[in-house]
């Protein structure tokens, strides 16, 4: 594959169509021209010309110079792909988290009706929410060097409410917390509160979910049902679990995550 083809392919996949890109790669390799130029430089066929120029001029990439006959000409491509490239980042990110959510809940269903294999395996259900919010304090009790945590808004406030006082004994261990959750700006106040005691960053679009690691050790997830701010009555339902493999990898997608927020 030529240069010209390989960046082709990577404008195919930045959302332009295949005339659109061979119509941009020719204004660019070789400035201005008029229809028929750009079809005979790019392999556009005449007819197709116009449709997509007017589409790369509405993207922003092409600027059309009135005369007899139009003269079009490119603009400088990362006004359009670069916003293009950061929602393929975004894409990809909640793609990591999705096959990490399906990770927990394959390995949970592996041990769904069976008795009491779950717990030679080292994995143990959840049945509530105060279990669950009971289950983190004894793992954050426990825990020596690290905590990752992963929920929702509505969740920074359960856990300042059940869950804050064993995060802050475990920080005065030297433990190091930290906690990606979507916040809102009248949120601050718990928000400065809670940064006494561990690390806090924004992290968007974060699924009915709290999710966390314990010295890449331990694993607690539970699917929230409902997400209110009660921190002991909900249908919750999850599992912890002492896997080392699987902790250290949700770590990895997690500090990924962290990095970007």
């Amino acid at each position: 594959m030529s240069g010209d083809e390989e960046l082709t392919s990577y404008l195919n996949k930045l959302g332009l169509s295949l005339y659109e890109a061979r119509t941009y790669m020719a204004l660019i390799g070789s400035g201005a021209k008029t229809a028929s130029e750009i079809s005979f430089t790019s392999g556009v066929p005449r007819t197709k010309v116009y449709g997509a120029v007017k589409s790369l001029e509405r993207k922003g990439l092409v600027k059309a110079i009135p005369g007899k006959p139009d003269v079009f000409m490119a603009l400088p491509p990362e006004r359009h792909l670069y916003p293009a490239v950061e929602r393929m980042k975004e894409e990809a990110r909640r793609c990591e988290e999705a096959i990490s959510t399906l990770m927990l809940k394959y390995e949970a269903s592996r041990h769904i009706g069976m008795r009491p294999s779950y717990e030679l395996r080292n994995v143990w259900p959840i049945p509530d929410r105060g279990d669950a919010l009971k289950r983190l304090e004894d793992l954050a009790s426990e825990s020596e060097k690290t905590i990752n945590l992963i929920t929702t808004r509505n969740g920074i406030l359960r856990l300042y409410k059940r869950g804050v006082d064993s995060l802050e004994s475990a920080a005065l261990r030297g433990v190091k917390i930290k906690l990606l959750a979507p916040y809102e700006d009248r949120d601050e106040w718990i928000i400065h509160e809670l940064e006494e005691i561990l690390e806090v960053r924004r992290l968007r679009n974060v699924p009915d979910i709290l999710q966390a690691t314990f010295d890449s050790r331990r694993i607690l997830f539970v699917e929230v049902y409902p997400d209110d701010l009660n921190p002991q009555l909900g249908g919750d339902r999850g599992f912890w679990m002492d896997n080392p493999s699987l902790a250290a990898l949700l770590d990895l997608l997690f500090m990924e995550a962290w990095g970007e927020a």
